[in-house]
């Protein structure tokens, strides 16, 4: 599986630029040192190449490099967070509604089918609303939109195996139906889990960018991409460009490369079941 991803060229970018980039987010406060509390109405909109700021200031006066580095930390951490809880909890419903079938599983997935028809945005205006946007909330309020994918995926895959000959075994050892489902159901659906969890965490930082540039992400001094590309909207007729393309590029590069890493996963995992 390794040596099949190891061969889609673009998957193997995209993961050196994601490490990359972590590595800028995480590491790079520490290197470069910046007051991201405070404002300095002294030091507003100053252009790049300033002295002390590579990427110039924005309208409070943060270095906009040091605010890069904070906003892709908060990126990146809601984004794989609402990632992991929403393919959690979407492998689990679906395994479960595959596996039992019948009414459990019409009742479930009519709920997951009428919380699709709801517009995404409406739905997360509501519940973004309701809450005051903290880096938990925003991971619960992304997560509740984005595990409905993972459990129509999952459900597909055990209506399937569980009409396998190992499974019928399991049951007829005694196995009970959440142990079938956890010891069988759930480990051999890894393949659409493992995939659709690369994709889920491009769209959760999309949906966080969203969020943040409608004006309902985190509050200030705290920010991430899409509030800093909210920010710098404010000034676009001001000839400020540092303010957006950053953040804006960011946003693009990191989603794109997930989506890459998400199809050699694919290629890699639809070749390994090929070979068994």
């Amino acid at each position: 599986m390794v040596g099949v991803f190891a061969q889609n060229r673009l998957a193997l970018v995209s993961a050196a630029f994601l490490v990359l980039f972590a590595l800028f987010c995480f590491i790079g406060p520490l290197v470069h040192s910046t007051d991201q509390v405070h404002t300095n109405l002294s030091i507003v909109n100053l252009q790049p190449g300033s002295p002390g700021h590579v990427l110039g200031t924005d309208g409070q006066g943060y270095d906009q490099l040091g605010r890069l580095m904070i906003g892709g930390q908060t990126s990146l951490e809601v984004g794989v967070a609402a990632a992991l809880l929403a393919t959690l909890v979407g492998a689990l419903v679906g395994a479960f509604s595959g596996f039992f079938g019948g009414v459990a599983d019409g009742v479930i997935m009519r709920c997951v089918d009428g919380m699709l028809a709801i517009p995404t945005v409406f739905l997360l205006l509501l519940l973004a609303a309701i809450v005051t946007p903290t880096k938990t909330t925003l991971v619960v309020i992304v997560a509740l939109i984005s595990w409905l994918v993972t459990a129509r995926l999952v459900r597909g895959e055990a209506l399937m195996l569980r009409t396998r000959d190992y499974v019928a075994a399991a049951r007829s050892m005694g196995s009970t139906s959440p142990r079938t489902v956890l010891r069988h159901i759930v480990p051999n659906s890894l393949s659409v889990i493992v995939v659709n969890a690369t994709f889920q965490v491009a769209d959760a930082i999309l949906v966080l960018a969203t969020l943040s540039y409608l004006g309902l992400g985190l509050a200030p001094p705290q920010t991430d991409l899409g509030g800093m590309l909210n920010d710098g909207m404010n000034y676009v007729y001001n000839g400020t460009w540092w303010l957006i393309w950053p953040p804006g590029v960011a946003i693009v590069a990191i989603v794109v490369a997930f989506n890459f890493i998400g199809d050699g996963m694919r290629d890699a995992f639809e070749v390994r079941l090929q070979r068994r």
